[in-house]
Order: structure tokens, then sequence, then C-alpha cells
């Protein structure tokens, strides 16, 4: 038996391996899905702790910023930051860390303030774009997703939906309204891992073309996660 056939002939048996094939069902159902899974997580969610780095680097003016945090959530969703240590300009620690920590605080503090940035039916229109399979090995669905109005808040790009817990593994797109007069376009990629069955951010990373600035990057990572309550199986909103 030639290698060539060899090969094929292990394909074939390597094939017979793999998981079975997706189905494929609209995008309002996957949504459904994915609002129904949200609500269940939200009904158990315990709350945690864990722990971020911050990075942002401007490359054009040689500019190195890091900090480090500690982020609290209770029951209902609220966070809380505590600054272990920021280094960097005095500009860049008072402009961009400590308002992307405020942000971030006020769009947690009520429930009316979570579900204006939720993923859901409520603030943006969706469609189901094609399936894919992530490097874990887990199943997703890709769906646009377009924001109903402009927000800072909000924004356009894709979502991965994981077959499974139908929870959201990874978003990818820009601001639905730019933040800022010198910010002219921003694009950013954001990652989730399962941690104690829930899901929970893994990192974050954005680029930021800024008037006069140039290119600036932003990178977060997310670690040290302690759940508050026992694990279970579904997916953290």
């Amino acid at each position: 038996m030639s290698s060539r056939i060899v090969f094929l002939a292990l394909a074939v048996c390597l094939a017979g391996l793999t998981a079975e094939p997706m189905p494929v069902i609209p995008a309002s159902e996957i949504v459904a899905r994915m609002e129904a899974a949200d609500a269940a997580r939200l009904r158990a969610f315990p709350g945690y702790t864990g722990k971020r780095s911050y990075l942002v680097q401007n490359t054009r003016f040689g500019v190195n910023a890091t900090m480090n945090v500690e982020i609290t959530v209770d029951q209902e969703g609220r966070k809380d930051f505590k600054v272990l240590e920021s280094k960097g300009p005095g500009a860049v620690k008072k402009m961009v860390f400590q308002r992307m920590l405020d942000t971030e605080k006020k769009a947690s503090s009520t429930i009316t303030d979570q579900k204006a940035t939720r993923i859901s039916t409520l603030n943006y229109n969706f469609e189901l774009l094609e399936t894919v399979q992530m490097e874990n090995g887990r199943s997703t669905y890709v769906l646009a997703a377009k924001p109903r109005i402009e927000s800072q808040l909000l924004f356009e790009g894709k979502v991965w939906i994981d077959a499974t817990d139908f929870a959201v593994v990874k978003i990818e797109g820009t601001p639905a309204k730019s933040p800022s007069f010198w910010v002219k376009k921003t694009r950013f990629v954001h990652q989730y891992k399962k941690v104690g069955g829930y899901w929970v951010a893994a990192s974050n990373h954005s680029e930021n073309d800024i008037r006069m600035f140039g290119t600036s990057t932003t990178h977060i990572d997310y670690t040290g996660y302690q759940i508050s309550g026992p694990p279970q199986v579904v997916g953290q909103p």
C-alpha cells in the first residue's frame, strides 16, 4: 500500500472520530437559548473575586503604562475595584485607567445599567454567519451583532456563542459610537474562559487610532478567579 493510500485511510479513520456536525438552527433560536441560559446564570450567580493586569502602549511616544487591579463582583453583578499598583504617565492613569474602571463600575451599578449593555435582543440585531470550532475544541455559533442604538457601551461586530452552554465565548468588533472626537477608530477582541463551571473574562485586546497620537494598544488579562459559591455546570454572564 502506497504512502498516499495509507494517509487517506488514516484520514478516513480520523474523520470517524470527529464530533457530529453542528445542527443548523436560526439565529433567533440561538439568541433565545443564549438569553434563557443567561437568565439562569444570573439567578444562580454567586459573585466572585479576581485580578486584572492592564497594559497601555503607544510606540510613537514611547508610552508604557501598567495597572494591577483586584475586582469584586457581588451576587447582583455590581463591580468594585481596588487598584493594587499603577505605573506610567499621570495622564494615562487618570484619563485612561481610572476612566475605564469608573465606566465599568457605573455600567454594573444597577439592573437597568446592566441590561443596557447586555448582549441581547434588547440591544442588538443578530444574524448567523457560520459555525466554528474553537482552539479548545468547543463548537460555536458565530453571529453578526448590530446595535439598535448608537452608544459608547455597545458595539458592532461578531459574537461567538458556545453551542453547548449557549454562553458568549468571544466578541470582536468596534464601539457603536466613538468615545471621543480624538479617537478615530477602535477595534477590540474580548475572550472568555470557563472557570468552576462559569464563563468569565479571559483577556481583552484593543487597538485605538488616536488623532495626533497614532495607534495605542490596551491589553487586559483576567486571572485569579475565586468563585464565591459552589461550582456549577452553567456559564457566567
